[in-house]
């Protein structure tokens, strides 16, 4: 008798010992749990704090009289532009860049639309090949730059109206680039046409720089990361000598919204 209280004794001290070592356990791994899911939440919270987002977009060509248009081997959806661009502008990004061709014909009363959707917001406008001298209804100046904390986004103007299949940059906007390019900024250069020509085979930049842009080239410094273009309607491009050169589609291309959020570190 006396015997099996000692076996019943012993077996209880057992069971709360490891029950006890369980709780310690579940208490450590708990903890644990919190100490690495808080570090991970200060890690994308400091991300955040330490980046300025961008919302890039290109050619928007907004239009209500059409619904479609055949672009070479895509299709864009002129009509849709109102509803893409607010879900662009429901990101709340810092900064939203638009590289050319927002309107497709030009006409003032897509410009105040376009002016309309967008206020309140911080939109850096560049001007493309279909958009019309209207397009000062967005933004007062074809080529400019604006400067956000520690970033420079540099605007230029490479369209001809309703023309060119490469666009051009004339020398005074050389002289600007240069000028604007004199800081320790790091720099966006945001532009409508690429100064690559494009494989259509492969749909990557070839490489093979367009005559027309040597003295873009020349200008650039060690500060410009992106050179952000449109005109294509293609997702391409390339790293070279540090640079992004990065084309996007068209903004309703192919029944999508179609855009990108770069983040840009501090």
């Amino acid at each position: 008798m006396e015997k099996m209280k000692r076996g019943n004794w012993f077996k209880g001290w057992i069971i709360f010992f490891s029950a006890a070592i369980v709780l310690l356990m579940a208490f450590f791994a708990a903890n644990f749990l919190a100490h690495r899911n808080g570090s991970a939440a200060r890690t994308e919270t400091q991300t955040q704090a330490n980046s300025i987002s961008v919302a890039w977009i290109t050619d928007i060509h907004a239009d209500n009289a059409d619904t479609k248009k055949d672009v070479g081997n895509n299709v864009i959806y002129p009509s849709n532009y109102k509803k893409c661009l607010e879900e662009v502008l429901a990101q709340k990004t810092d900064l939203v860049i638009a590289t050319g061709d927002n309107t497709e014909k030009g006409d003032p009363s897509y410009y105040q639309d376009l002016k309309s959707l967008t206020s309140g917001r911080n939109v850096i406008w560049v001007k493309g090949n279909h958009d019309s001298n209207d397009f000062q209804i967005l933004s007062a100046k074809n080529y400019y730059y604006v400067d956000y904390q520690d970033w420079r986004i540099i605007v230029l103007d490479t369209a001809e109206q309703f023309g060119s299949s490469t666009g051009i940059l004339e020398d005074a906007q050389i002289s600007f680039l240069k000028d604007s390019l004199n800081t320790d900024k790091k720099m966006i250069v945001a532009m409508h046409h690429p100064p690559f020509f494009y494989n259509s085979r492969e749909n990557i930049y070839t490489r093979d720089k367009i005559a027309l842009y040597d003295n873009f080239f020349k200008a650039l410094t060690p500060n410009v990361k992106y050179v952000l273009t449109g005109h294509w309607h293609h997702d391409i491009g390339a790293e070279i000598n540090g640079v992004q050169y990065l084309t996007e589609r068209a903004l309703t291309q192919d029944g999508a919204c179609n855009y990108k959020i770069i983040n840009l570190m501090k």
